[in-house]
Protein backbone atom coordinates (compact mmCIF):
# COMPACT_ATOMS: atom_id res chain seq x y z
CA UNK A 1 0.00 0.00 0.00
CA UNK A 2 2.64 2.54 0.98
CA UNK A 3 4.73 1.39 -2.63
CA UNK A 4 0.95 2.24 -4.28
CA UNK A 5 0.89 5.70 -2.53
CA UNK A 6 4.70 6.43 -3.32
CA UNK A 7 4.16 6.05 -6.85
CA UNK A 8 1.27 8.16 -7.01
CA UNK A 9 3.11 10.68 -5.79
CA UNK A 10 5.79 10.33 -7.83
CA UNK A 11 3.04 10.40 -10.89
CA UNK A 12 1.73 14.08 -9.34
CA UNK A 13 5.30 15.57 -9.12
CA UNK A 14 6.28 14.73 -12.04
CA UNK A 15 2.81 15.43 -13.92
CA UNK A 16 3.15 18.90 -11.71
CA UNK A 17 7.01 19.64 -13.35
CA UNK A 18 5.58 18.96 -16.79
CA UNK A 19 2.57 21.27 -17.10
CA UNK A 20 5.46 23.87 -15.68
CA UNK A 21 7.86 23.02 -18.44
CA UNK A 22 4.82 22.91 -20.88
CA UNK A 23 3.72 26.18 -19.67
CA UNK A 24 6.88 27.87 -19.83
CA UNK A 25 7.61 26.24 -23.10
CA UNK A 26 4.37 27.63 -24.89
CA UNK A 27 5.20 31.22 -23.04
CA UNK A 28 8.02 31.47 -24.91
CA UNK A 29 6.49 30.01 -27.95
CA UNK A 30 4.10 32.92 -27.78
CA UNK A 31 6.73 35.70 -27.23
CA UNK A 32 8.81 34.53 -29.97
CA UNK A 33 5.88 34.71 -32.56
CA UNK A 34 5.02 38.34 -30.96
CA UNK A 35 8.33 39.12 -31.96
CA UNK A 36 8.37 37.57 -35.48
CA UNK A 37 5.17 40.10 -36.51
CA UNK A 38 6.28 42.68 -34.99
CA UNK A 39 9.66 42.18 -37.24
CA UNK A 40 7.21 41.45 -40.41
CA UNK A 41 5.15 44.96 -39.70
CA UNK A 42 8.54 46.87 -39.36
CA UNK A 43 9.34 44.86 -42.96
CA UNK A 44 6.41 46.32 -44.82
CA UNK A 45 6.71 49.74 -43.36
CA UNK A 46 10.22 50.20 -44.74
CA UNK A 47 10.83 51.62 -48.31
CA UNK A 48 10.01 49.05 -51.05
CA UNK A 49 13.01 48.32 -53.27
CA UNK A 50 11.62 50.61 -56.38
CA UNK A 51 11.24 53.93 -53.70
CA UNK A 52 14.94 53.07 -52.25
CA UNK A 53 16.18 53.17 -55.60
CA UNK A 54 14.54 56.15 -56.88
CA UNK A 55 15.99 57.52 -53.46
CA UNK A 56 19.03 56.89 -54.35
CA UNK A 57 18.63 58.49 -57.97
CA UNK A 58 17.16 61.62 -56.38
CA UNK A 59 20.28 62.09 -53.94
CA UNK A 60 22.53 65.31 -54.75
CA UNK A 61 26.20 63.82 -55.80
CA UNK A 62 29.17 65.57 -54.34
CA UNK A 63 31.98 66.38 -57.14
CA UNK A 64 35.21 65.07 -56.26
CA UNK A 65 38.16 67.97 -55.79
CA UNK A 66 40.14 66.85 -59.02
CA UNK A 67 37.23 67.49 -61.47
CA UNK A 68 37.62 71.50 -61.43
CA UNK A 69 40.94 71.62 -62.22
CA UNK A 70 41.92 71.25 -66.02
CA UNK A 71 44.58 68.81 -67.26
CA UNK A 72 47.65 71.11 -67.31
CA UNK A 73 46.72 71.89 -63.59
CA UNK A 74 46.64 68.51 -62.21
CA UNK A 75 50.38 67.60 -64.13
CA UNK A 76 51.78 71.37 -62.48
CA UNK A 77 50.56 69.91 -59.05
CA UNK A 78 52.05 66.88 -59.82
CA UNK A 79 55.22 68.60 -60.26
CA UNK A 80 54.80 70.82 -57.16
CA UNK A 81 54.89 67.79 -55.05
CA UNK A 82 57.39 65.28 -56.75
CA UNK A 83 59.58 68.52 -56.72
CA UNK A 84 61.51 68.02 -53.10
CA UNK A 85 61.17 64.00 -53.43
CA UNK A 86 63.44 64.89 -56.42
CA UNK A 87 66.38 66.92 -54.95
Amino acid sequence: MVALIFILACIAVLSAVFTVVIRQMAKAHRQHYLEEMAVNELACASPTEPERKAAYKARPRARSAGSRHGRVARGLAARLHSGPIMR
